[in-house]
């Protein structure tokens, strides 16, 4: 079918997604429905931390999108841990395009794991859903849905994909990545980095952005050949090198956390060492420098190395204390404090948890005192870490969005 055919208005900019997700489902829906639909309750249950997160994002009836996004945030904890199921389960309750795109990155990890039924399923469901999103997160979406088929590597339906959004250049870096993803999931793995190495003459950031994600997925991919994995790790370092402004630094973490398996613990920590240190000479505004800084820590405690999260912590802790606004600060002591309980220190993160509880606290307005408790529950679940002090400081928070 000729693409413009299938517009529903004939706009060149609206329900762009029909085509695309056509070429995408075709030959990897499965039959049949995803199922029934889990209770919430019993699968947040397994967790108090995420129990407490997935309340306060639910108490944010005044902005559906911020409630969306920090529901989220809650079905993504469960993802980074492995349970598509329980994942799946929040993000039937979590409205708008969120939800949806919760839905296609669980059908992904179980596709991942090479549980295809189950995959499949939450892909059709992802899709059926994906049909009634309208407007900029249609494309979004979309992009969520070719990461979930390059894995059951469609190449040909990414390739039509990739390029009907090559003049897009919010989403054409991610087409790009998901494609390299279908290529290299077919074991065409130079083909893969011939895409991923040709951005075009006006990349722009999201272009190379993605050009580090998609090494990073490459990296991931169980069945690879050897030494592919350490090559693709160290292209996706190079390309994070060219991501603009501060941003580097994000996508160079990025790259670390994901390569404890293929670099020598000398190399992580030397590499580590030098970002730091350029890092802490840049001249950010605090509400940049604070949570990136943060984000070193937190890097730095998956090292184990504490006395790092303390350096960076001292470099910031006055000014947030005094000059950051209200509504930030109870987030950054929850990221300073989950780096402190990733390098195994529970008593300082619970002194940082505390603090960022006492924080959030006098917020009066309910829609960032409830954003900065969602920030504080996820980072504890994140971190791993929980203790009695914590669990009394979420208790409070939620009694005042509860009465008790």
């Amino acid at each position: 079918m000729p693409y413009m055919t299938i517009w529903w208005d004939g706009s060149s900019t609206s329900l762009r997604h029909v085509c695309a997700f056509l070429a995408l489902a075709a030959g990897v829906l499965a039959a049949g429905c995803a199922g029934s639909v889990p209770p919430v309750r019993p699968a947040l249950s397994a967790d108090k931390r995420l129990e407490f997160a997935w309340d306060f994002a639910a108490a944010i009836t005044n902005d559906d999108k911020d409630r969306a996004r920090a529901m989220e945030r809650v079905a993504r904890v469960w993802l980074e841990r492995g349970r598509p199921d329980v994942a799946a389960a929040l993000a039937r309750q979590i409205p708008h395009w969120r939800g949806a795109a919760v839905l296609a990155d669980a059908a992904s990890l179980h596709l991942e794991r090479g549980e295809v039924p189950e995959g499949r399923a939450l892909f059709e469901e992802a899709s059926t859903r994906a049909i009634e999103v309208t407007d900029w997160p249609r494309d979004r979406l979309q992009m969520h849905l070719a990461r979930t088929a390059a894995l059951m590597t469609n190449v040909a339906g990414l390739v039509e994909v990739h390029h009907r959004y090559l003049l897009e250049a919010d989403e054409r870096g991610r087409s790009r990545a998901a494609l390299a993803l279908a290529l290299g999931r077919a074991g065409r793995t130079a083909e893969a980095e011939r895409v991923l190495a040709d951005l075009g003459p006006k990349a722009a950031y999201e272009d190379r952005y993605w050009q580090v994600r998609g090494h990073l997925w490459l990296a991931g991919l169980a069945d690879a050949p050897a030494g592919c994995p350490k090559r693709w790790l160290d292209l996706a370092w190079a390309a994070a090198g060219d991501v603009p402004g501060w941003k580097a630094y994000e996508a160079r973490l990025d790259v670390l956390d994901a390569a404890a398996a293929e670099w020598a613990d000398a190399e992580r920590m030397s590499r580590m060492t030098a970002l730091t240190e350029e890092v802490r000479r840049l001249p950010l505004p605090l509400h940049l420098r604070a949570p990136l800084l943060a984000r070193v820590a937190q890097s730095w405690g998956r090292l184990g190395r504490i006395e790092w999260v303390k350096e960076l912590l001292a470099d910031v802790e006055a000014p947030v204390e005094n000059e950051l606004q209200n509504i930030e600060r109870p987030g950054i002591w929850a990221e300073f404090a989950a780096a402190a309980a990733l390098a195994g220190d529970a008593a300082t993160a619970d002194a940082l948890f505390g603090r960022a509880v006492a924080a959030a606290l006098p917020l009066v307005n309910l829609r960032p005192r409830a954003l900065a408790a969602v920030d504080i529950a996820v980072a504890a679940a994140r971190s791993g870490h929980q203790s009695n002090a914590l669990m009394d400081g979420l208790s409070r928070l939620r009694a005042t969005f509860h009465g008790g």
